[in-house]
């Protein structure tokens, strides 16, 4: 500000120069003109002169409000953009996640509602835990996710000449078997041999939730691109939190686990399409949120004496995909707007929600969804603390009406129990039902509850 006020008086003390050479020439005009009674020339000088001091002033007047205004406004944007927003690796806005501002985060410690497996987020220090969850929910419930789908997508291969090489532009913490070896500054790079893990167990933690941790001798991408910028867009090898390579003494071969906080674990969901009705979207949102909140804390376990709780294969568990998911940025809103919302049957109870593609007529003439028995299956049951737990919830599977939802042509209709997916498609696009009046109408008697 101060060096543009400068500028305008360094203008103005030339237009005042500039008047003075005036004002002299019209004086000897005038003293050599006097006999002549030249007025008409007099005159010519006097309005010129006039004309540009009116000039400079409103020139001077505008340059100084406009900058003035500029400069106001600029100020209040960034004091805006400073009060709800944080960058991640990408320079993309990330939103808080419930709606507390990054001042208020910072001055609580951030807690870890525990699973039934210890969380490698015990390896750091209060003051690290807080700076990796800054701007973020004070209250966090960290998911295990072992990347099968990933290795095979990749096809096993996440070396080049031997070694793992990886980066977080945020830096990293590197452990090996539990202890702290090392770590990185922004976009620094770190490498190990893979047959290290044969016998060691490395662990990566980004210092902050925002920045991934990429694998970069991982090739994810889809096989018909064939420009390296392409490739490098779309290798979905980047993963929030905490990556973990550990040696499987059954399949002779390195696991990966990614552990994160259920709301990034979310947002890293591709089970949505990105042309799928915005409703449909959230409705999947708190299915997905309320299938890992149900391993995670009911009791239940999906893989016994495993050290993750869900893979990222939607042939055992639900398509998870990292930080490099690519169905919209309609799913990321939706996942924002249904942050903490679960499942509870009428009990108040957790439990499983399940779902399929689509509905067959069954023996009864009808377009509907299956009973349990139908489909094979069996209501599962655990006791804890001397009260019966139930998988699938009191009540909550009904054969309901699934005419809008009945399978098109090549179309495998699954297990055919609990929601159907073009029935909630059709319910949202064509007869503009909300999230939870979908899942009310596949469920019955549940309601919404918010775990935070």
């Amino acid at each position: 500000m101060e060096n543009n006020i400068e500028k305008l008086l360094e203008k103005w003390n030339l237009l005042i120069e500039e008047s003075n050479t005036i004002k002299e020439n019209i004086r000897k005009e005038l003293e050599n003109n006097v006999r002549k009674q030249n007025t008409t020339s007099s005159v010519k000088w006097v309005g010129l002169f006039i004309l540009g001091l009116l000039f400079g002033i409103s020139f001077l007047t505008y340059a100084y409000t406009t900058n003035e205004h500029n400069e106001k406004e600029n100020n209040k944007k960034i004091e805006q953009f400073n009060e709800n927003k944080t960058f991640d690796i990408a320079n993309k806005i990330v939103e808080p996640l419930n709606n507390q501002t990054i001042s208020e985060n910072k001055t609580k410690n951030i807690t870890f509602k525990n699973t039934y497996l210890k969380s490698s987020y015990s390896l750091l220090t209060q003051e690290e835990v807080n700076n990796h969850f800054t701007g973020y929910t004070t209250v966090i419930y960290p998911i295990r996710v072992k990347l099968e789908r990933f290795l095979q997508d990749v096809e096993g291969q996440i070396t080049e000449q031997g070694k793992i090489r990886l980066v977080s532009s945020g830096g990293m913490y590197i452990y090996r078997n539990g202890e702290r070896i090392s770590e990185t500054k922004n976009n620094e790079e770190y490498s190990f041999l893979q047959e290290e893990v044969n016998t060691n167990k490395y662990t990566f933690i980004a210092k902050n939730i925002y920045n991934p941790i990429e694998i970069l001798t991982a090739k994810r991408f889809p096989k018909y691109l064939t420009d390296e910028k392409k490739q490098k867009e779309n290798n979905a090898n980047k993963f929030r939190g905490i990556l973990e390579f550990v040696y499987n003494e059954t399949t002779k071969s390195v696991d990966i686990i990614n552990e994160l906080d259920i709301e990034q674990y979310i947002r890293g969901i591709g089970e949505s399409a990105s042309w799928t009705a915005f409703e449909k979207m959230k409705m999947q949102s708190i299915l997905a949120r309320s299938y890992a909140y149900f391993y995670m804390y009911s009791g239940f376990k999906k893989f016994k004496d495993a050290d993750y709780i869900l893979t990222d294969s939607p042939a055992n568990s639900q398509k998870y995909m990292g930080a490099g998911v690519t169905n919209g940025d309609n799913w990321q809103k939706a996942a924002k707007e249904t942050i903490g919302e679960i499942l509870v049957d009428k009990n108040g109870d957790l439990f499983i929600a399940p779902y399929s593609t689509c509905s067959y007529k069954q023996a009864d003439g009808k377009v509907r969804r299956k009973t349990l028995s139908e489909a094979g299956w069996s209501e599962e049951k655990i006791t804890i603390d001397g009260v019966v737990k139930l998988k699938f919830g009191k009540d909550v599977l009904q054969p309901v009406d699934d005419t809008f939802g009945e399978c098109k042509e090549k179309q495998s209709g699954g297990h055919g129990v609990g929601l159907s997916g073009n029935g909630a498609e059709h319910m949202a696009s064509k007869l503009g039902k909300k999230a939870l009046e979908i899942i009310q109408y596949y469920y019955q008697g549940v309601s919404i509850k918010n775990i935070f």
